[in-house]
């Protein structure tokens, strides 16, 4: 055989041999998928290394992902950074313009997004619930209390600073209603009705004096009465005798005056009139805040953007704790099944792959360049 021939005989075999092996070598990564059994015996290297590995490969790759890749740190660090800062800006603003500008009620909103139908009677229900529960539960809780324990210091100063006023605007109402045509009848009435009861005496009165001129002489007397200064004191003395009687007692002596019913409708319906939330759930959510508008985007969103921000950055290393990152992250990769990891490999490093097929060809050449050359140079010895 002539020596070229010899030569590119060895350098092609070579070739062929390193490609071939190299090729190989990367099939059994993956293949193949399960074990293959001669009887009892199991044919070596089945199944492929990344199939019988498939475990530990989770494992290690979990641990990697949640030890060096996905930190506290790390994400810390990405969180801070403005491009982040920004692009959760930006989603809030859209999201709070989207519900500005919307023609659906508040009501329409919760039932499409979280699926909560009739969110008003809902709402009302809740509302007349919680205040229910709340009165039943202050006043069997506070029941051994007195009043003035339970009431604040400031209240209780600001009632006795009232008394005062309310004596005086008792007799000046008063004094009004006697003033008056009504008042006047009715205290004819009230006299006519006293004298009555008088038998023969009342009878002799009236003959004598007359109903109306009695009524004419007792109307002024009792609205003088009405305007004298010693009057007002001493209704507000007594207002203050009955206060400091009221505020020394306990609340479970005073239980039985206390319509839970009544107190609990008044607060409900307080409630729902003082509430805009619960007045306004019907009404599109673009009449809400009209005025507002500005003043959230421009305000309440960067707020609540570095709020969520400096929260999130502190609290992130206990959010990774709770997630178990390492835990899921082997979780999915135990789910892969070996085909479809085979793909994900080679569809990111095939190109790569095949160049180590065509490098273990070139070696296997060169080596059988070198071959060829030996074995010539020892026979020409």
């Amino acid at each position: 055989m002539e020596p070229w021939m010899f030569i590119s005989f060895m350098v092609i075999v070579g070739a062929a041999l390193g490609g071939i092996t190299n090729a190989l070598a990367i099939r059994m990564l993956f293949k193949p998928h399960q074990a293959y059994y001669i009887g009892k015996w199991k044919v070596p290297f089945t199944p492929g290394l990344i199939p019988k590995r498939h475990k530990e490969i989770a494992v290690q790759l979990g641990e990697m992902v949640g030890t060096y890749l996905l930190t506290a740190e790390g994400l810390e660090k990405q969180i801070k950074q403005s491009a982040f800062k920004q692009g959760v800006s930006d989603w809030l603003e859209a999201e709070a313009t989207k519900l500005i500008n919307s023609e659906e009620s508040l009501e329409a909103y919760v039932a499409q997004t979280i699926g909560v139908q009739n969110l008003e009677e809902v709402l009302y229900h809740r509302t007349d619930r919680i205040i229910e529960t709340g009165i039943s539960r202050f006043l069997t809780n506070n029941e051994e209390k007195t009043v003035v324990e339970l009431l604040p210091e400031a209240l209780v100063k600001r009632v006795e600073g009232y008394l005062p006023e309310l004596s005086q605007a008792v007799l000046s109402k008063t004094r009004d209603y006697f003033a008056s045509a009504e008042g006047k009848e009715k205290l004819s009435g009230m006299i006519e009705e006293f004298l009555d009861h008088k038998g023969r005496l009342g009878s002799m009165i009236s003959m004598f004096m007359g109903n109306e001129r009695l009524v004419d002489k007792v109307q002024p007397e009792i609205i003088r009465f009405l305007q004298n200064e010693r009057t007002n004191q001493l209704l507000s003395e007594l207002l203050e005798k009955e206060w400091d009687k009221v505020k020394g007692r306990p609340l479970k002596e005073l239980h039985a005056f206390i319509n839970e019913e009544k107190v609990s409708h008044f607060l409900s319906q307080l409630v729902k009139d003082k509430t805009p939330v619960l007045r306004s759930i019907t009404a599109p959510l673009n009449t809400w805040m009209p005025g507002y508008a500005d003043r959230i985007i421009q305000t309440w969103i960067p707020n609540v953007t570095d709020g969520f921000i400096g929260i999130a950055s502190k609290q992130i290393g206990h959010f990774l704790k709770a997630f178990q990152i390492e835990q899921v992250i082997s979780n999915q990769v135990l789910a892969f099944s070996t085909k479809y990891l085979e793909e994900l490999v080679m569809s990111v490093a095939s190109k790569e792959l095949k160049l180590i097929t065509y490098l273990g060809a070139l070696i296997g050449g060169v080596v059988g360049l070198f071959q060829g050359l030996f074995v010539l140079l020892i026979n020409s010895l």
